[in-house]
C-alpha cells in the first residue's frame, strides 16, 4: 500500500516536472502541440495507474500488486495513437 503511494508521489512529481519543462521551453521547435499532449498523457498514465493501485490496495491487495501492468498497456495505446497522428502529420507536410 505505501509502495503504491510512494510511486504515486513520484508520478506526481514527474507530471509537475514535465509541465515545468514545457512552460520553460515553450518556443522549442520539437514541442509541437501533439508532442506536448503525448508527454502529458504519458505522465498521467503512470500517475493514474498508481493512484488506482493505492486505492485497490485497501480492498484487493492481490489486484493492486499486478495492476501496474496497465501502465504498459495504456502506454502502448498512447504511443500507437500518437504514432499514427505523427505519421499522418509528416505525410501531409
Amino acid at each position: 500500500m505505501f509502495y503504491c503511494f510512494n510511486l504515486t508521489a513520484i508520478g506526481l512529481f514527474n507530471l509537475l516536472m514535465i509541465r515545468y519543462v514545457i512552460k520553460k521551453e515553450k518556443g522549442h521547435p520539437e514541442l509541437t502541440p501533439m508532442a506536448i499532449r503525448w508527454y502529458h498523457l504519458t505522465a498521467w498514465n503512470a500517475l493514474s495507474v498508481w493512484i488506482l493501485a493505492g486505492i485497490l490496495a485497501f480492498f484487493a491487495p492481490t489486484t493492486a500488486r499486478i495492476i501496474f501492468i496497465l501502465i504498459f498497456v495504456f502506454q502502448f495505446l498512447i504511443n500507437r495513437y500518437y504514432g499514427k497522428k505523427k505519421k499522418k502529420q509528416q505525410e501531409s507536410t
